[in-house]
């Protein structure tokens, strides 16, 4: 509230006059009355979801009561974005940002006001691209080649399945030499099938042709292998947890495991003897292989949960499913620490005060002060 005098014109901010019906009531005819200050209207923009390495512009709303000019800022963005002073648009591309949730702040200021709003910004794994490769007969090595060229960094998936359960895969390797490690697997029904998923994470950077190459130990029969790059999982500790049965029903389904990390990438793979039809609830296919019928799907989740990965077959038939959890990369935001009011305390009284902070990646926190009485 604010008390103002002089003609409205010139009263500025929060002010206001009104002449009085005698003189008596105020200065030269004119009554002080009490106004609350408009403020800068800055219209929330609703939390956003952004792919890694997705270009971004995202308009900030806002107006000043006087019609000042306004200056923007913003807080904790994505890496790779940027907010415009003048304009109050953000805008950037989401190379190098970490995959996760931002608690972002934004502003819009005329020097006097200034008004501000919170949002989230989430940025998420990217699907980049995806092949696979079915010989109509036994063959003791299969290649692949990924079609489009490769970020650095990126993960490669490769599902593996086979129809008996008397042939190993020997090794899994491409044309750059990406290390390939088995995430679940072999899953075996005997006399029937195997199905195993590897992966290689933080790859090297390729031009478009780079070739998977999965060899057995003896010619398998009708070997089936899908590829897929995803972009945004962690390097270094990708997996987070994996999950796989059989079955012989209508409904290929890996059952269900508990997630440890709340943002996950669950990639799901199955080796059916008919076919596979659509991709389960929740998964979008990136490949359902034709005339085998196996499917390799994924979904991103944001919460921790019981997952499982599920494709409906037709006819019924022997299956295996497999799914594994792969880790988002980290954003590691700083620790948020509320205000603590002073504190007052008699000498030679006991004390006991309660510090609560938190951290948003949900990293253990370690307390320190200095500066405490004796």
């Amino acid at each position: 509230m604010v008390l103002g005098f002089g003609a409205p014109s010139h009263a500025g901010p929060g002010a206001s006059l009104t002449p009085s019906s005698s003189r008596s009531e105020g200065l030269d005819g004119w009554a002080p009355v009490l106004e609350s200050s408009p403020g800068i209207a800055l219209t929330n923009p609703g939390n956003q979801t952004s792919t890694r390495n997705a270009g971004v512009s995202l308009q900030l709303v806002a107006s000043d009561p006087y019609g000042a000019k306004l200056t923007y800022s913003a807080t904790n963005l994505p890496a790779g974005l940027t907010v415009n002073s003048s304009t109050g648009q953000i805008a950037g591309v989401l190379t190098y940002a970490g995959v996760g949730t931002y608690d972002v702040t934004v502003s819009a200021t005329d020097g006097t006001l200034t008004a501000t709003q919170g949002f989230t910004w989430t940025v998420t794994i990217s699907f980049a691209q995806s092949n696979y490769s079915i010989p109509p007969n036994a063959a003791a090595m299969v290649t692949v080649p990924f079609a489009g060229s490769q970020a650095a960094g990126s993960l490669n998936v490769v599902a593996v399945g086979w129809n008996d359960s008397s042939s190993h895969v020997s090794s899994v390797t491409d044309t750059q030499g990406n290390a390939y490690v088995r995430a679940v697997g072999p899953t075996v029904v005997p006399g029937t099938a195997t199905h195993s998923i590897y992966y290689a994470a933080n790859i090297v950077s390729a031009a478009a042709g780079n070739v998977v190459t999965v060899t057995f130990t003896s010619p398998a029969a009708r070997p089936d292998i899908r590829i897929a790059e995803y972009r945004g999982i962690d390097p270094v500790h990708p997996i987070d947890v994996t999950v796989e049965a059989t079955g012989s029903s209508s409904f290929s389904d890996s059952g269900s495991v508990t997630t440890m990390n709340a943002n996950d990438l669950l990639v799901g793979a199955n080796i059916v003897q008919t076919g596979t039809t659509d991709a389960g609830s929740g998964y979008t296919a990136r490949s359902i292989t034709y005339p085998n019928g196996d499917i390799l799907e994924e979904q991103v989740v944001t919460t921790t949960g019981l997952y499982g990965a599920t494709a409906p077959l037709s006819p019924p038939s022997a299956w295996i499913m497999q799914m594994v959890a792969f880790r988002f990369s980290r954003v590691d935001q700083p620790p948020m620490l509320p205000a603590i009011a002073n504190q007052f305390s008699a000498r030679n009284t006991s004390v006991s005060l309660q510090i609560l902070a938190s951290d948003p990646d949900g990293d253990q926190l370690t307390y320190g002060a200095t500066g405490l009485p004796a």
